[in-house]
């Protein structure tokens, strides 16, 4: 194939939901993208399978330590000019690292990244002189909307949330509801933990936190608004009175299409609206007793380096146990609360300081979590 004015992308994460719909993008415009590699955790089948198809120069498990050490060396390939990082959780950040210290740039849909390591990313980003192009679909918006606006011109960012599963639910009866509700998302088909995420709304307080790092703004500059529809992903306010919002159809490979072809635009038209039809939307503020981990947003947010990866750490452990239908789903955020107000931790000066924060926040979640189990609740 003749591709000499293609980008060499590394996809991270390739057989996950976010690594797949990547794959479709960049097969949808082989004139712009050659694969360098796919890498993947633990579905080597798959993963080759998808290599096969997009005829990637390697395919790379990270379940096999050689494997996962070559994946870590292509970050700083000078082949490399893009990764695509949706690596789930705190192990896909040493890649992130690497690739901005290297002055890549680095499509990130991994929220717990920037959560979790936010001001070293940045630090290495500048250092590197790498770039972060956000992913998800409410930063993907925010940053179209920033495109080309002075900072100084912003009010408020408003994330949007459509409420999860329980949205609806009687919120008396919450604290009970079981895995099979939780995974009925009326709007997005995603992963398991996700969409326990977005039923409790810990999913927003992570996008907050992300969101904080990504465009520099305090709490006193963010929020969430409830939007049921999901068709519009972020509004920004500006001092002149004017939102802005970017609007979509549920739909990953915009977003994704975005930050792989940015600063260009792509030539694929993905989840365009119909507007022949009639669209109703709806948005209102967040219930607090619905939503009580909403609460835990400036914690996250103005607390000191290490605070994202704490909370993230405990959030993990708590919704494995409610999957395994261990704990209620009321006890996710009754642990995550417990967890963060019992681990007293030194402010986090690298990346083994965050390690050391996550394993002791998972230790003690798992603690807390037998205590809830113990007790039936």
């Amino acid at each position: 194939m003749n591709c000499t004015a293609c980008k060499n992308l590394v996809i991270l994460g390739a057989t996950g939901s976010v690594g797949r719909n990547g794959c479709r993008v960049a097969a949808d415009s082989p004139e712009r993208f050659h694969v360098r590699a796919l890498v993947g955790n633990h579905d080597a089948q798959t993963l080759l399978g998808l290599a096969k198809q997009l005829h990637a120069g390697a395919a790379l498990c990270c379940a096999v330590p050689e494997e996962k050490a070559q994946a870590l060396e292509l970050m700083g390939d000078p082949q490399v000019d893009l990764v695509l990082c949706a690596i789930a959780g705190l192990p896909a950040l040493p890649f992130v690292l690497r690739a901005l210290e290297h002055g890549k740039t680095v499509a990130l849909a991994s929220k717990e990244v920037l959560v979790a390591g936010g001001a070293f990313v940045q630090e290495c980003a500048r250092r590197g002189k790498g770039r972060i192009v956000p992913v998800d679909s409410e930063h993907s918006a925010v940053f179209q909307c920033l495109e080309g606006r002075n900072p100084d011109s912003v009010r408020k960012i408003h994330l949007t949330a459509s409420g999860g599963a329980l949205r609806d639910f009687p919120v008396e009866k919450m604290d009970h509801a079981t895995v099979e509700e939780v995974l009925r998302h009326p709007n997005w088909s995603m992963g398991r933990k996700i969409t326990v995420d977005s039923a409790t709304m810990i999913n927003k307080v992570l996008e907050l936190a992300e969101a904080h790092h990504l465009f520099q703004f305090g709490m006193e500059k963010l929020g969430a608004v409830m939007h049921r529809e999901s068709l519009v992903h972020a509004l920004v306010e500006f001092t002149d009175g004017g939102t802005m919002a970017l609007m979509a159809d549920s739909d990953m490979r915009q977003p994704i299409a975005y930050a792989l072809n940015y600063p260009e635009e792509g030539r694929v038209a993905y989840a365009a609206l119909d507007f022949s039809r009639t669209m109703t939307l709806h948005f209102a503020p967040p219930d607090l007793k619905r939503y009580p981990a909403l609460k835990l947003a400036p914690w996250v947010v103005e607390g000191k380096k290490g605070s994202g990866a704490l909370l993230n750490a405990a959030n993990d452990i708590a919704v494995e146990l409610f999957l395994q239908k261990k704990i209620a789903f009321g006890a996710i955020c009754a642990i995550v609360e417990e967890v963060i107000s019992q681990v007293n931790f030194p402010e986090a000066e690298n990346w083994e300081d965050l390690r050391e924060i996550d394993r002791n926040g998972r230790a003690k979640a798992l603690e807390i979590g037998q205590h809830f189990i113990s007790q039936g609740l």
